[in-house]
């Protein structure tokens, strides 16, 4: 769209148009990187020659006349009086001037906020919902309408909020991206993959501030025990904080508060869930959604498969504020709101079965059962004072450091081969522990620090006279 010039008229008797009062002017200054004025809706950045050209046209005098000249004064005061933190785009905030955390930050651009509709039918979304996410009685989709609902209405408003990760698990081509493309446009049109700061490749995270909705998949993921910890910790940080600290390369850091989703989209096979952080941590089960996903039956029938992929887009994005005026009247179940949140956390059983028998955490335990290990070496002898001839044999559950597991773990020959693939990082035995006395505190058991360290008790399974 083009933009045209808002030149004032010329006065007879200057010869030039009245110059405006600086403080009125909708152009401010980056420290260090220039200047941006404002045009309509949006802003454009310009050298301080383009700058002084274009306060030639607004009637500033390039003729010296005091000490410095009515176009360099106004350069000046712009340079002092308007200078801003941050210059782009924001997640969830219009395009003008904001004051966050006691600094000027100038917007640059507006999410594409869509209107509900109730008169708009939306036949096609609501299909591909029903049978993408609807199987077995629905239970999924109280908790998917109201963490849009949520989402939504908040960006809507203006005022921002946080909100559960949303992890789409299921089948490969049954349109966990198209649902990823979907939210996209119902929270503002704006994407960002922060999977590489999330796990620590980068420590510039600029790009993300102008995106609502921060998606990737599980082809660019890792399912690195030490990426997937520090993902979680990165998980907690996008929806329990408020305000984030922007860094772009060459850039003072500055903290804004962004609208942001992070949105993942997960094959159900072992190895695509694994990238997820481990869901055992107790400060992490309430701030991550996973939804079980189905191919839905529309894609494989002629309505749909005689239409090219933009056609079918077209009729998603008509339907659009249909679906948004059902979200503004959808009343999320008492039993599931949640005040913070908009609605409770909710994980898909099937799927977290799954995740739990083929986690490293879980492995470790299988190792230390099948070498029982969980008896500390030697045996323990009981004599009893009132039959000194009656002695009875009771093992002892072994306890010690995540290292001294390690090291009996390398030692039996049953379990050495397994323990040096899985144990592959220096922290990973004690990170495993942990989980396991957070997931099984009958089986592991975490001591008191002794000299700094941390100590762990094994018991043995709950059937012991099977293990003997």
């Amino acid at each position: 769209m083009s933009q045209t010039a808002n030149i004032p008229p010329i006065s007879t008797a200057t010869n030039m148009p009245p110059p405006p009062n600086v403080a009125d002017l909708d152009i401010y200054y980056e420290n260090g990187k220039g200047f941006v004025v404002g045009r309509g809706s949006d802003y454009v950045s310009l050298t301080i020659s383009d700058l002084k050209i274009h306060l030639r046209t607004l009637g500033f005098s390039g003729a010296r006349t005091l000490p410095i000249s009515a176009l360099d004064r106004a350069v000046h005061d712009i340079q002092f009086n308007k200078c801003v933190a941050y210059v782009g785009p924001l997640a969830g905030k219009k395009a003008g001037l904001h004051t966050i955390c006691g600094r000027q930050i100038l917007v640059t651009g507006t999410p594409a906020v869509i209107t509900p509709d109730p008169a708009r039918a939306w036949p096609l979304i609501d299909e591909l919902v029903q049978e993408m996410l609807g199987g077995e009685g629905g239970s999924q989709l109280p908790y998917f309408f109201g963490w849009l609902k949520h989402a939504y209405s908040t960006l809507a408003a203006g005022t921002p909020s946080q909100g559960q990760a949303l992890a789409l698990a299921g089948p490969r081509d049954c349109g966990k991206s198209l649902w990823q493309q979907i939210i996209r446009e119902l929270l503002g049109g704006r994407e960002a993959n922060p999977y590489a700061y999330m796990t620590g490749r980068t420590d510039f995270n600029r790009d993300l501030f102008g995106a609502e909705v921060l998606s990737f998949g599980d082809e660019v993921a890792s399912t690195d025990y030490r990426n997937r910890v520090k993902f979680g910790g990165m998980i907690k940080q996008f929806v329990v904080n408020t305000t984030q600290r922007c860094h772009g390369k060459g850039r003072e850091a500055v903290v804004l508060d962004p609208f942001w989703r992070v949105i993942m989209s997960l094959n159900d096979e072992v190895a695509s869930l694994e990238v997820l952080p481990p869901l055992s941590q107790d400060s992490l089960i309430d701030k991550v959604m996973l939804l079980k996903t189905r191919r839905p039956a529309l894609f494989d029938k002629s309505d749909w498969r005689s239409r090219s992929r933009a056609e079918n887009w077209a009729r998603i994005i008509g339907e659009l504020p249909g679906f948004i005026a059902f979200l503004e009247q959808y009343q999320v179940p008492h039993d599931i709101r949640e005040t913070r949140l908009g609605v409770k956390a909710f994980q898909h059983p099937d799927l977290m079965v799954v995740i739990g028998a083929e986690s490293p955490e879980r492995r470790l335990l299988e190792l230390i059962d099948s070498g029982k290990l969980y008896w500390a070496p030697g045996d323990k002898t009981i004599v009893y004072p009132n039959d000194e001839c009656e002695r009875i044999t009771e093992r002892e559950p072994w306890s010690g450091t995540a290292a001294q597991l390690e090291a009996r773990l390398q030692d039996t020959d049953s379990t050495r081969y397994s323990a040096n693939k899985l144990l592959y990082y220096q922290t990973a035995c004690g990170q495993y522990l942990s989980a396991l006395a957070r997931q099984y505190p009958h089986r592991v058991k975490q001591l008191p620090l002794r000299d700094g360290l941390n100590r762990y008790q094994l018991m043995p399974p709950n059937s012991i006279t099977e293990q003997q």
